[in-house]
């Protein structure tokens, strides 16, 4: 008879041991974490490649860059007409440009006339000077005021004057070589004590050659022993060796020969040496 095998027993059978087993309560914990972590690096993903789809296609419209354009126009003077006053926010559409005028031609268009042959000189005074003939050989004067009758000795008013001095050749040529800006003396021009003289410039009167200066005799020492000069804005024209022209803007105040500048210069503009 065969002998049958033995059978294992119940006892031979081993048995896990609950030592090694992992608590059945951990697993849905860690079933749960691992989705969320996987849910945030899915989103986090999505997230920057959204954000880079994004800028690309910025990246990809063109920039339109705007660059101004400034038109230079030539300045002019305008006078605007009845259609073109707009508010200072619009533009004026119709602007009426006003020539250039010759001022002084347009000044001493109504000026009256004074011609003197002796002298050799004509020129144009406004009529609201009061005009004085001092001696056809000697010249004229163009007062602000009614000229004195008679003139008292030393007596000096404000007033534009146009006379022949024939003793100016050494004054004229120590005022044509000194520069401009030098400061002299009346001994210097060997004319009179106490003045003061300022060399402003040269210039042409015409063909003719002259000088313009400063001569300042309003405050004399007591010890000059002479009349009043004034403060006198002077040219002084050569038209020969021995003959010469002056024209004097003067008074006794400094201010006042600086009120009558500009009609003395308007006049100085008409002046014309005819010999």
């Amino acid at each position: 008879m065969e002998e049958s095998a033995p059978q294992p027993t119940q006892t031979d059978i081993p048995q896990e041991t609950t030592e090694n087993q992992e608590p059945p309560s951990r697993k849905p914990w860690l079933i749960i974490g691992t989705g969320l972590l996987i849910v945030i690096l899915l989103g986090t993903t999505g997230f920057f490649a959204y954000q880079n789809q994004q800028l690309k296609k910025q990246s990809d419209i063109p920039k339109i860059t705007h660059t101004p354009v400034i038109t230079k126009t030539p300045p002019q003077t305008t006078l605007a007409t009845k259609e073109s006053i707009v508010s200072p926010t619009q533009t004026v559409l119709n602007p009426t440009v006003i020539p250039t005028i010759d001022s002084s031609r347009n000044l001493t268009s109504d000026w009256q006339m004074y011609s003197n042959q002796t002298l050799g000189i004509t020129v144009k005074y406004p009529s609201n000077l009061y005009f004085k003939e001092i001696d056809p050989s000697y010249g004229i004067a163009l007062t602000f005021e009614p000229y004195p009758n008679p003139l008292t000795q030393g007596s000096y008013f404000d007033s534009i004057r146009i006379i022949s001095t024939p003793y100016a050749g050494f004054e004229f040529d120590t005022l044509q070589k000194t520069a401009d800006g030098t400061h002299l003396t009346g001994y210097d021009l060997h004319t009179a004590c106490g003045i003061a003289v300022t060399k402003l410039r040269n210039k042409k009167i015409g063909t003719f050659d002259g000088v313009e200066y400063i001569y300042n005799g309003s405050n004399p020492p007591s010890d000059c022993g002479r009349d009043l000069i004034g403060y006198e804005h002077t040219i002084l024209i050569r038209k020969s060796d021995n003959e010469f022209i002056k024209i004097i803007n003067g008074s006794m105040i400094e201010d006042n020969t600086t009120q009558h500048d500009q009609v003395f210069d308007q006049i100085l503009t008409t002046l014309k040496i005819t010999n």
